[in-house]
C-alpha cells in the first residue's frame, strides 16, 4: 500500500519504503493486469528501505517493473554497503561488478530475479539499506521512470522450486509470462507445461487463487 510517506512492506519484517524528503514520493498507481503498481518519474522519486545487505552471504531478489522510455535506469541497489548489488533495466550488477545483460525491456512489463552469494556474511554496519526508484544516488545510472508492482526480497538463495513458485505467482498476478520454464503452485502443482504447450509459448495469462501467496486473480 502506499501512502502519503511510505510503501507498505507486507512480510512481519515491517522494512516499509519510505521517503528521503517528501517530493521523492511516487505520486500515483497504475494498474498491471488489474494490480496495483507505483508510478516512478524519473526525476526525484526514490524511496529508501531500512534493510543491511552487509551480514548476508546469500541474497535474492524478485521484481515486477515496466520502463516508461529507453533509456537505463536503475531499478533498485545498496546504498552505504560493502554488498554492491543493483539491478537497472538492462543488466544486473552483483559482487566482483559482475554484470549480467538481459536486454532493453521497453513497453513490457518485465519480472526479474536476481540471485547473488558471496563467499561469507560480513559484518553489517549501521548505515547501510537498500533503495527503489535508484540504483544508488553515487551510480551514474539516472532514477527509474515508469512502474514497479513489486519487490520481493529474500536473505538467502531461493531454491530452484521456490523460484520457479514464486515467479509463477507474480506472472499470473501481473501477466508477464515467463521466459522459458513451467508454471508451479505453492502446492508443487505444475499449472502449466512448457514442452506440453510448445506449440503456443506466448501471451500466457491464467485466473486463480494461491493463499500461500496471497494471491486472489479474478481476471486477468
Amino acid at each position: 500500500e502506499l501512502t502519503p510517506t511510505s510503501w507498505t512492506d507486507l512480510s512481519i519484517y515491517n522494512n516499509d519504503a519510505t521517503q528521503e524528503f517528501s517530493a521523492n514520493t511516487p505520486s500515483s498507481h497504475n494498474l498491471f493486469n488489474f494490480n496495483k503498481a507505483v508510478i516512478f518519474d524519473g526525476i526525484d522519486d526514490y524511496l529508501m528501505i531500512p534493510y543491511n545487505l552487509d551480514g548476508l552471504a546469500e541474497l535474492s531478489i524478485l521484481a515486477v517493473f515496466h520502463s516508461a522510455d529507453t533509456t537505463e535506469r536503475g531499478i533498485w541497489g545498496s546504498e552505504e554497503t560493502s554488498r554492491k548489488v543493483l539491478l537497472t533495466t538492462r543488466r544486473a550488477i552483483g559482487p566482483d561488478s559482475i554484470g549480467d545483460a538481459y536486454g532493453k525491456n521497453e513497453n513490457i512489463t518485465v519480472l526479474n530475479t536476481v540471485v547473488q552469494n558471496w563467499e561469507k556474511a560480513g559484518v553489517a554496519s549501521t548505515s547501510g539499506f537498500m533503495v527503489l526508484g535508484s540504483a544508488g544516488k553515487k551510480r551514474s545510472y539516472k532514477p527509474f521512470k515508469g512502474s514497479i508492482a513489486e519487490l520481493l526480497v529474500f536473505n538467502r538463495s531461493l531454491t530452484f522450486l521456490e523460484r520457479v513458485q514464486y515467479e509463477t505467482y507474480l506472472a499470473i498476478k501481473y501477466g508477464t509470462g515467463l521466459r522459458g520454464g513451467n508454471f508451479v503452485s505453492s502446492a508443487e502443482k505444475v499449472l502449466w507445461h512448457i514442452e506440453q504447450n510448445a506449440a503456443y509459448g506466448r501471451n500466457i495469462a491464467g485466473i486463480g487463487r494461491d493463499d500461500l501467496f496471497k494471491l486472489d486473480q479474478k481476471q486477468s
